[in-house]
């Protein structure tokens, strides 16, 4: 990944992280679409000295599976975690009793 993307190792390992995250949420995310299950997607945040603000702002938000969660103060929105590298964040799935 050094020599593809000209980054030193630091880079390249949060690059990595980023996108096994991002790859990790949306396939939970695609698997419940095509699931034909009514549930609702919720962002859940790692809590501790590394949480970003950005992160503390969207935990806890749920939306339906096809709205984007969207943070006010920076005004990022998207379907899934990653909100920025190094993101830790996840979806979980809870019912959608509508």
């Amino acid at each position: 990944m050094t020599k593809v993307f000209d980054v030193g190792n630091n880079r390249a390992e949060m690059i990595a992280r980023t996108e096994v995250n991002n790859a990790e949420n949306q396939g939970k995310l695609l698997s419940m679409k095509g699931s034909g299950l009514k549930y609702k997607k919720k962002w859940v945040s790692a809590h501790d000295a590394r949480t970003s603000n950005i992160c503390k702002r969207l935990d806890g938000q749920t939306v339906g599976l096809d709205e984007n969660f969207v943070d006010k103060t920076s005004g990022w929105s998207g379907q899934a975690p990653s909100a920025h590298v190094n993101c830790r964040s996840t979806l979980i799935f809870i019912e959608d009793e509508d």
